[in-house]
């Protein structure tokens, strides 16, 4: 029997978006948007083309007498909160652009609690409607059992660095988010043991004013 290698590595966020023609749109931001209450737990409960960040699960391994070092690269994506009552709801968003022919979207809103009253979704959801963003691509995903498998974007470490943006007008302050996505690397070698594949995103925010 050949030995099994398991390697569990944090998904890009890029994996879930939509392609669109023309440039990225510039939707209006949150208003006076506070990094502090921002920070925290969140929940995935809609997302564009949705991934799962969390998976549960157990596998046996077979211990090998060998050791393996590897490096993994951060991928770096840029994200605008578009709104946030910071206890309830958030609705963020990202594009890049290519060439100025095709876009990526990704949009997600997300809450404090793995289920959002409907009502509540319903507005989150006009948020991005309302900002040119086509909302037939938004789907739900499944949230795991928040006491054995947290799907969640945290506990978030946060890091503030506010330096002006050429590109965005002063007279319009639009926050611009930067999510770091760490990818955490897991090497499981165990002999006969089971070993949970799950794990929290830690995504450091960088805010540009």
């Amino acid at each position: 029997m050949f030995p099994c290698y398991l390697f569990l590595l944090g998904l890009p966020l890029v994996a879930s978006s939509s392609f669109t023609w023309g440039s990225c749109l510039t939707p209006d931001v949150q208003a006076n948007f506070s990094m502090d209450q921002f920070l925290g737990k969140w929940y995935e409960i809609q997302r564009i083309a949705p991934m799962s960040l969390v998976e549960c699960g157990e596998c046996t391994l077979q211990r090998l007498d060998r050791s393996v070092a590897l490096t993994c690269s951060e991928r770096v994506s840029q994200w605008w909160v578009l709104a946030t009552d910071y206890s309830s709801v958030s609705v963020i968003y990202s594009c890049k652009n290519f060439m100025g022919m095709f876009s990526l979207e990704n949009a997600c809103i997300m809450s404090r609690n793995p289920v959002l009253p409907s009502e509540v979704l319903n507005e989150a959801r006009m948020v991005l409607k309302n900002g040119g963003i086509n909302i037939r691509h938004l789907t739900t995903g499944s949230v795991p059992d928040a006491q054995d498998c947290l799907a969640e974007l945290g506990p978030a470490l946060l890091d503030l660095d506010s330096q002006a943006d050429q590109w965005v007008a002063p007279a319009l302050r639009q926050l611009r988010v930067q999510l770091k996505l760490l990818r955490q690397l897991f090497i499981a070698q165990a002999y006969n043991q089971s070993v949970p594949n799950h794990f929290a995103m830690q995504l450091p925010i960088a805010a540009v004013l």
